[in-house]
């Protein structure tokens, strides 16, 4: 049961992976023809501001997850570099599920963001805003799959001595 959670933890890290690396390409992308349109022809696209700025948006709900998983986002962890051992599991499975608890309550709020926003459309682009606050839950289903792929490799741990989460 483990291996196959492990496994579809592993293929929501590879399709938020491929789905981050495809938007920061659309953030370069449009970005360079912001530029490229203001230098060369001393007028810019009007919907290269916009589409980076989404793009960006949802690099950065996608960076997240991966982040999650591989234990990367910036933290403050004045309580953790002195707790080792059991101790050091249990706080370190009491902030997976302080990540969980946060990104449920995110996630929904963003999917009420989403039914709300699908009746605007963007300046440029013309889509519907939902679309962009899609992101948001989105993001945080992945979130809690990486949290919880985490906490199964401290149970993990726990049994076979000391191990890092998120290697």
């Amino acid at each position: 049961m483990k291996n196959g959670f492990k496994r579809v933890a592993d293929q929501f890290l590879w399709l938020y992976s491929a789905a981050g690396t495809l938007f920061l390409a659309l953030v370069i992308i449009t970005t360079f023809l912001q530029v490229a349109t203001r230098y060369f022809m001393k007028a810019s696209l009007p919907w290269t501001e916009e589409g980076a700025r989404y793009a960006f948006i949802w690099m950065s709900m996608m960076g997240a997850s991966l982040a999650t998983r591989h234990a990367s986002h910036a933290t403050i962890d004045v309580i953790g570099d002195f707790i080792h051992g059991k101790a050091g599991r249990y706080h370190a499975a009491a902030v997976q599920l302080a990540m969980i608890t946060a990104s449920v309550l995110i996630g929904v709020y963003g999917v009420n963001m989403v039914k709300v926003m699908m009746v605007r459309s963007s300046a440029a682009l013309g889509i519907p805003m939902g679309y962009v606050y899609c992101a948001i839950p989105i993001g945080c289903v992945g979130i809690v799959i990486q949290c919880l792929a985490n906490l199964a490799e401290l149970k993990a741990a726990g049994t076979e001595g000391e191990k890092e989460v998120g290697g």
